[in-house]
């Protein structure tokens, strides 16, 4: 039997994990006076309340014994982690799947993918696997399959706020005040697992429509695919978004996700992520 493991970079559905369920293993993260572990019934109001209070704040990726645990028994496994270039849950995952594989003969194989994106691109890698499974490939067919995968898949993001780039100290004060005082938007993504930044507007309409343009230049045609997209408590525009992709691309389906604890924190308080 193939079983399901991620860090908590991985936002599902309910409905997605009927089908089949996923063990996440927790980040935290720390603020200035508490710390909140990312587990699916985390108090998202408290989260927001706490780090928007914050002056500063710290993620730590789950440990190694942390997967090991979630890789015990004679199933096979494959694990999704958040980009390794962002976080070292990817070496936590795999450094366990060594330990488990020094167990005995009892523990069963463990895959590691490192899903080079966040929140929305590691549950297309997911939806992947459960199609995969669904059509009745076997656990190998799976194995190679998902990495070409991954290596097709694009990551797209605008964060309505800065403050936790500045927070993380990953933007100055004085550019950050710049970005705010001129309304200018950037529109990141990930190339490779690396955050960068693709291209910026003035205002977050004109944002917006460039991200779609984006969206054309990178993938072209998008019929057939499924687009995800994840929001940090912006539900209208996430609807708004996905309504303008099925005029626009005609794709087989768009999910819209909630972004739990730790993808909240990257992209902010209404923050939008993308993945296709």
């Amino acid at each position: 039997m193939i079983k399901l493991v991620g860090d908590s970079s991985l936002d599902t559905r309910p409905v997605d994990e009927a089908r089949q369920p996923v063990t996440k293993v927790p980040f935290s993260v720390n603020f200035d006076d508490s710390v909140w572990v990312d587990t699916r019934d985390v108090d998202l109001d408290g989260f927001v309340a706490a780090m928007k209070a914050s002056q500063t704040f710290q993620s730590a990726c789950p440990s190694p014994n942390d997967f090991l645990e979630a890789y015990r028994g004679e199933d096979d496994f494959f694990c999704i982690t958040i980009t390794s270039k962002l976080s070292g849950s990817h070496n936590s995952a795999e450094l366990a799947k060594t330990l488990a594989q020094e167990e005995g003969e009892s523990q069963g194989e463990v895959t590691v993918f490192d899903s080079k994106s966040a929140s929305s691109g590691p549950y297309l890698v997911y939806r992947r696997i459960l199609d995969l499974i669904d059509q009745g490939l076997s656990y190998q067919e799976i194995k190679q399959q998902i990495p070409e995968f991954i290596e097709n898949m694009h990551t797209m993001f605008i964060s309505k706020s800065l403050e936790n780039l500045r927070k993380a100290g990953r933007l100055s004060n004085i550019k950050a005040m710049i970005v705010k005082a001129l309304n200018i938007v950037p529109i990141m993504g990930a190339n490779d697992g690396v955050i960068e930044m693709f291209d910026k507007s003035r205002g977050e309409k004109r944002a917006f429509e460039t991200l779609l343009n984006k969206m054309e230049e990178k993938a072209g045609d998008l019929a057939g695919r499924i687009v995800a997209i994840s929001h940090a408590d912006y539900e209208t525009k996430a609807l708004e978004l996905k309504s303008r992709i099925e005029q626009r691309f005609q794709p087989a389906e768009v999910v819209i996700l909630r972004t739990q604890a730790l993808n909240t924190l990257y992209v902010d308080y209404e923050g939008i992520i993308i993945s296709f």
